[in-house]
């Protein structure tokens, strides 16, 4: 697979996505019912955390309406680089490959979209120059420093991902098998 661009294109598209989003949940945008995008504010906390449920063809008709069509490919992307290299989406679906509904979690600054936008544009910006400068500081090393038995960032990711499927699986179990039925587990008392 290449690698993913982190230019200034994918940068303005999500930005673009990001903006039609907090529009409809800000309800600044016209929403078709043919279009099927659930969008909602999690909790009332200060960090605004905005869950999304949409196939990707009905984000690219969302991104239509809101003044530019974004592609399937583009929006694949963008969605890579909010979680991947900005880190701001968390994944919600059970089962990711092959998976035509999405779902994820955006952590952003406040409900205000000027402010998520602008959030995101520095954010893009600093993590770029940063990783601009890693990889700088890495052609300068002498000699490269493993951390062998130190899991990665990236690893404990990964972790609590599987952690939150198995959790997610457990409870579907749990409402399936238990739902209606007060002594499914319990063994009756014989007279």
């Amino acid at each position: 697979m290449p690698r993913q661009s982190r230019g200034p294109k994918i940068k303005e598209r999500a930005k673009f996505l990001l903006g039609a989003l907090l529009a409809l949940v800000n309800k600044e945008l016209y929403h078709p019912s043919d279009i099927q995008v659930q969008v909602r504010w999690l909790g009332e906390e200060t960090a605004a955390r905005l869950f999304v449920k949409a196939q990707l063809k009905h984000l690219v008709k969302l991104t239509e309406i809101y003044g530019q069509k974004l592609t399937t490919e583009q929006i694949r992307d963008v969605l890579k680089q909010l979680e991947e290299f900005l880190q701001i989406l968390e994944d919600r679906r059970e089962k990711t490959q092959g998976a035509s509904e999405w779902k994820f979690v955006l952590k952003l600054l406040n409900k205000d979209k000027e402010d998520n936008l602008k959030f995101l544009e520095e954010e893009w910006e600093k993590r770029k120059s940063k990783s601009g400068h890693d990889k700088q500081a890495k052609s300068d090393a002498v000699l490269p420093t493993q951390r062998s038995n130190i899991p990665g960032e990236k690893w404990l990711y990964q972790l609590k991902k599987i952690m939150l499927r198995i959790m997610s699986v457990i409870k579907r179990l749990y409402r399936r098998y238990s739902f209606g039925k007060k002594d499914n587990f319990r063994h009756k008392k014989r007279y």
